[in-house]
Formats: structure tokens, C-alpha cells, sequence
């Protein structure tokens, strides 16, 4: 909760609140609550956020997105929770951290379509967080962006 109200306050300070929500992912990972708490967040922060911030701390954001990837899901509500707080902050980081046209932007668009097809695809409750805060909003926002998939 201090977490989701920090980032609340802070959202005209991304790079301040950034390095915050970073050393709680890395320190207190294999909480679930702090990682579903800090996901959240993050995806508040980058929700409030303008894209040249964003693309200015875009490796530690990329690098975090990448490890912080919600496997081994057991199909219990948290989990749930833990999918859609992560395919929100990782279809935003999309959106708002790669220029158009960005290599870069297509693997982490890989990275969480193969999330979504692998590690959701047999839980029906993470799969449709998958599709509604993941892939949706990409679809509302850059259609074309997944023509080529």
C-alpha cells in the first residue's frame, strides 16, 4: 500500500520513484505481496508517466520486466493478480518506451506474447488477464504493431 501511494505522489518524479520500485522487486522478490504490490505500482508509475521519461530509464525498466516475470503460476487468485499487474506495466513499457519502428520493441513484444502463450495459456483466469492487460491495450493503441504476429 506505501508502495502504490508513493507512486501515486510521485508520478511527476518517475526517476525518482523508479529506483525505489526496483530495489523492493529485487530485495523482496520471492514475497508475493511485495511483488504484486511493486508491480502494481510500477504500472501506475509508467500509467502517469510521459514517454520521453520512460525511454530514458528504459534498460533498468527492460531488465526488470524481464525477471520479474510472474512463472510457475499455480491458478490462485494472486497469481491472477501478479499477471494482470505485469502484462499492464509491460504493455505500457511497449507503448511508452521504444521509439516506433524499434527493434528492441518487437522482442520485449515477443518476450510477452510468448508469457502470455506459455506460462498463462493453461490457467484461464491468468490467460484472460493476460489478454485483457496485456494484449488489449496494445491492440487499442497500435493495431499494426501486432499485424506482423
Amino acid at each position: 500500500l506505501g508502495l502504490l501511494r508513493l507512486a501515486s505522489t510521485l508520478r511527476g518524479a518517475f526517476g525518482a520513484a523508479l529506483p525505489v520500485l526496483l530495489l523492493a522487486l529485487e530485495r523482496d522478490s520471492s514475497s508475493g505481496f511485495v511483488r504484486l504490490s511493486s508491480m502494481a505500482a510500477l504500472n501506475l508509475l509508467l500509467d502517469r508517466s510521459f514517454a520521453p521519461e520512460v525511454q530514458r530509464l528504459q534498460p533498468p525498466l527492460q531488465h526488470c520486466l524481464l525477471t520479474e516475470q510472474p512463472l510457475f503460476l499455480k491458478g490462485n487468485d494472486d497469481e491472477q493478480l501478479a499477471v494482470c499487474a505485469y502484462c499492464g506495466a509491460a504493455s505500457l513499457f511497449i507503448m511508452k518506451g521504444f521509439e516506433a519502428g524499434n527493434a528492441e520493441r518487437y522482442e520485449v513484444l515477443d518476450k510477452l506474447l510468448t508469457f502470455g502463450g506459455v506460462h498463462c495459456r493453461s490457467y484461464p483466469r491468468a490467460f484472460r488477464s493476460f489478454l485483457e492487460c496485456g494484449l488489449l491495450p496494445i491492440l487499442d493503441r497500435d493495431a499494426l504493431l501486432l499485424a506482423p504476429r
